[in-house]
């Protein structure tokens, strides 16, 4: 087999795909299916003119009903998945599958039942000799030149904070919430229409998703905030010419990442789920983690998110210290006196080991990084022995 592998990261708002050896994806399509909304009677209909995908359906945002087939990581319709497979092999990379072998990235806790269809897509409909499933969060930190760091992925759907070790992932260590960009566009619709602006068709919405990746930004200091005179108040212009002026939704939605609960959500935040995942690894592993956060996915891409993500994690590491020291009622021996580690009781050594220098970095992409770390994976000398091949399946 010739060929360059084919590398696809799917995600909840995107797919990437490209062939491996590349330094960035061939194409980017959204991941929706749209059919028309007098005809969705038949969605259950595969192929014809009443089914668009990806930037066909983008572009047709006005006369669709679109979806997509995966909801907080998980595929949800499989058929409307293999539709956009199809699109992404046959019309954008303009491939023969049998000629490559395939590299696709899977969410964390990727079901077997998940994996199986996967499997039974590629080789079966789409002829595939070889595949390979990988977690997305490992190749982003493989992206980054790193093999040790703990990776906060915010997508569409969610968010995971996963840490790996000399290149091995802590399953253990994995946090998810299911609060993601798709929950800020949502919020967003909502605060428009008490305005008076009304965007909540799946068209609509998509007008929602450019004003929040636009005009959106993560303010230092959400509760005591002091904003520069131009971060007051922005403006958009709607397709049909219709200025919507934005304020205090302009530093509200992204602030949804940091404090779930404004939107209802019970679910701790990107800061607390970092700092949670940090502390179910080996504490001789703590440190190194806190020096490397990669953050990646189209939601970290807000202005400010990045110094925000990490002046909150120094801070809370401090507050977090003192409250244990209250609760025992006394300072703590290693944080007064400096004394022998001999002396501290095992809470007091996990609250130590959670000390130290915090460093938060971006991939150069965080959108594509993912699709990176797998196209410099599918070169590796030690990849060609990893694959799955379809006489096996």
């Amino acid at each position: 087999m010739s060929q360059p592998p084919v590398i696809v990261d799917v995600g909840a708002g995107l797919i990437k795909a490209g062939f491996s050896g590349e330094d960035e994806p061939r194409c980017i399509i959204p991941t929706l299916v749209g059919r028309h909304k007098e005809r969705a009677v038949l969605s259950g209909i595969i192929g014809g003119r009443d089914t668009y995908v990806g930037e066909q359906a983008q572009s047709r945002r006005g006369l669709l009903a679109m979806r997509s087939p995966i909801e907080h990581g998980v595929v949800t319709n499989w058929d409307d998945m293999e539709l956009l497979m199809k699109h992404t092999f046959n019309n954008e990379l303009q491939i023969f599958p049998e000629d490559h072998a395939a590299l696709i990235t899977e969410p964390p806790f990727n079901s077997d039942v998940s994996k199986q269809k996967w499997y039974e897509i590629l080789f079966e409909s789409f002829g595939f000799d070889k595949v390979k499933l990988v977690l997305g969060q490992l190749m982003s930190l493989y992206a980054s030149g790193r093999t040790t760091g703990i990776v906060l992925d915010v997508g569409d759907s969610g968010a995971n904070a996963v840490p790996v070790a000399e290149g091995f992932v802590d399953l253990h260590a994995i946090q998810q919430i299911g609060t993601g960009g798709r929950d800020l566009t949502n919020h967003l619709v909502r605060m428009l229409t008490e305005k008076g602006y009304t965007l909540e068709s799946s068209g609509e919405k998509q007008i929602s998703r450019d004003i929040k990746e636009k005009l959106c930004f993560v303010s230092p200091d959400f509760e005591g905030q002091e904003l520069l005179p131009e971060q007051k108040q922005k403006h958009y212009i709607l397709p049909d010419g219709v200025q919507i002026t934005l304020e205090q939704e302009l530093y509200t939605i992204p602030e949804i990442l940091f404090n779930p609960s404004m939107i209802g959500n019970e679910q701790t935040g990107v800061v607390d789920l970092v700092k949670e995942s940090i502390s179910k690894v080996a504490m001789d592993l703590r440190s190194r983690m806190r020096e490397n956060i990669v953050v990646c996915g189209g939601s970290t891409l807000f202005e400010g998110f990045n110094s925000r993500l990490q002046t909150e994690i120094k801070g809370q590491q401090n507050l977090y210290t003192i409250k244990q020291v209250k609760k025992q009622g006394k300072q703590s021996t290693w944080y007064e006196t400096k004394k022998e580690k001999l002396d501290e009781t095992k809470e007091q050594r996990e609250e130590r080991s959670l000390k130290g220098a915090v460093n938060v970095t971006s991939c150069d992409n965080p959108i594509t990084s993912a699709w990176l770390g797998a196209s410099i994976m599918g070169c590796t000398h030690s990849f060609p022995n990893e694959w799955l091949r379809k006489i096996n399946f």
